[in-house]
C-alpha cells in the first residue's frame, strides 16, 4: 500500500541530531511526487545551524525548496491496495516550523511551506481566515520582527551561543577517560547523541544518577521496544538474521542516550558533564570492578 503521509525531522533530528544529505532529501521528494505522498517534514532546528561551509559543505535546502525541482505534483495513481480506478493524489513536501526555537520559547507561531495545491486549502481554513488569523497579536509581533530583521540577529546569537555549548560538552566528554563516545557532533540544532561503555544501560545508569545529572536514555527514544523480547520468543529459525539484528539494535540503543545542550548556560552544562563523567566512573566501579 501506499502511504498517504511520511513525517520526517530532516535537519538535526531530535534525539540524534543527524540530518539528511542533500541527495536523500532529492530522492525522497522525487519518490513523494510519484506516487501521490505528501512529505511532512518537521523543520524546527533547520535554521539553527552553524556550519563551516568550506570545512562541513553547505547546508541541505529545506524539503520545501525542493518541490520545484520535481514533477507536477499532482500524480494519477491507483487507489492503494488496488483497483483500477484512477484518480488524482496530490504529493509534494511540507517545511512546518516554528519561531520557538529560532526567537523565544513563548512564541507559539510558525509557518508552514508546500505546493499550493496543498497550502492554498489550509489558507481558507476557517479557523486561519476568522477574527485574524489563529494568533493575531503573536503574528504582528513576528512580523515586525522579520521585516525589521530582528530575527536575524537573535538568530546569529542562538548559533554561536549553541555551538559553543556543543563544543564545550564534545571536548569535555571526549577529553575525559570516561569512554563516553559521542556518535553525531552537532553541526546545529540541541541535541547529541553519546553512547555509553559496553555492558551500561542508560536507563539503569539514569536512576544510579539520581540528582546528580538528568539525560534522555536512548531506550525511551525507540519506536520498536519490544522488539527484542518479540525476537527472543521467535522460534522459526529462518529469521535468525532478523533476530539477531533486532536484539543487536535493542543493546545498542540501550547503550545510548540523548544530551541537550540548548537549555543551559555555559557553566551548568560544564559541571554537568563533568558530574556525568564522574557518575560513570563510579557506576563503572561498582559493578564492573568488583
Amino acid at each position: 500500500d501506499v502511504p498517504r503521509l511520511i513525517y520526517i525531522i530532516p535537519s538535526y533530528q531530535n534525539p540524534t541530531g543527524s540530518t539528511i544529505g542533500i541527495q536523500d532529501r532529492l530522492n525522497l521528494a522525487s519518490f513523494a511526487y510519484r506516487y501521490g505522498i505528501i512529505i511532512v517534514a518537521d523543520e524546527v532546528y533547520h535554521l539553527l545551524d552553524w556550519r563551516n561551509v568550506p570545512v562541513d559543505g553547505k547546508r541541505p535546502a529545506r524539503m520545501a525548496a525542493l518541490n520545484h525541482v520535481c514533477h507536477d505534483p499532482t500524480t494519477q495513481l491507483s487507489e492503494p491496495g488496488g483497483g483500477d480506478d484512477e484518480h488524482k493524489r496530490v504529493g509534494g513536501c511540507c517545511t512546518v516550523s516554528s519561531f520557538t526555537k529560532i526567537w523565544s520559547p513563548g512564541v507559539r507561531v510558525g509557518w508552514v511551506e508546500g505546493p499550493s495545491e496543498i497550502i492554498d486549502p489550509l489558507k481558507s481554513h476557517g479557523y486561519i481566515t476568522s477574527q485574524g488569523g489563529c494568533a493575531p497579536f503573536m503574528g504582528e509581533i513576528m512580523r515586525h520582527a522579520l521585516t525589521t530583521r530582528m530575527v536575524d540577529n537573535v538568530l546569529q546569537t542562538l548559533r554561536t551561543s549553541y555551538r559553543d555549548r556543543a563544543k564545550l560538552v564534545c571536548d569535555i566528554l571526549e577529553e575525559s577517560s570516561s569512554n563516553i563516545q559521542v556518535l553525531n557532533k552537532p553541526l546545529g540544532g540541541y541535541f547529541i547523541w553519546i553512547r555509553f561503555p559496553k555492558g551500561v544501560k542508560s536507563e539503569e545508569f539514569l536512576r544510579f544518577c539520581q540528582e546528580q545529572v538528568t539525560f534522555l536514555p536512548g531506550e525511551r527514544c525507540d519506536p520498536f521496544p519490544t522488539s527484542k523480547q518479540q525476537a527472543q520468543d521467535t522460534q522459526d529459525a529462518t529469521n535468525n538474521n532478523i533476530i539477531l539484528d533486532a536484539i543487536n539494535r535493542d543493546d545498542h540503543i540501550q547503550s545510548c542516550a540523548r544530551l541537550c545542550f540548548a537549555d543551559s548556560d555555559v557553566d551548568m552544562l560544564e559541571e554537568g558533564t563533568k558530574r556525568l563523567v564522574q557518575c560513570l566512573q563510579q557506576y563503572t566501579e561498582e559493578n564492573f570492578m568488583k
